[in-house]
């Protein structure tokens, strides 16, 4: 007999959580946020990802749709800048500066280049 107390998980549970993307009240959506809805600890949400598949794509779908709102809304001016760059980066997103300033004698001038980064979703 397995120790603990028995899962909450049921279809019941997926269903609330699938429709989660279609009334959640934050700026964007989250992982966190869907713990609340759900009334679980985020231990748990990780659990049931591993666990059950078809709730690991839940939690996909509410990931892809937090980057997505959050790129738009970056991009377009609508969210701060430093906070976008922060969730970007939980995405797997990085930015990368190189500067070239090899010439020793001046007749080159530096070039800064700033080159976003996107994590390989191939992983």
């Amino acid at each position: 007999m397995p120790a603990g107390r028995p899962t909450k998980y049921n279809s019941s549970v997926l269903d609330t959580a699938n429709s989660y993307l279609e009334v959640y009240t934050r700026v964007i959506p989250s992982v966190e946020d869907l713990s609340i809805h759900l009334n679980v600890a985020m231990s748990t949400i990780h659990l049931w990802a591993r666990t059950h598949p078809e709730f690991s794509g839940t939690l996909e779908r509410i990931k892809k749709e937090q980057m997505l709102k959050v790129m738009d809304g970056g991009l377009m001016g609508d969210y701060n800048a430093a906070i976008s760059k922060l969730v970007l980066h939980n995405h797997g997103y990085s930015d990368k500066t190189e500067v070239d300033s090899t010439s020793s004698d001046g007749t080159m001038s530096p070039v800064n280049k700033i080159e976003l980064v996107a994590k390989d979703f191939a992983e």
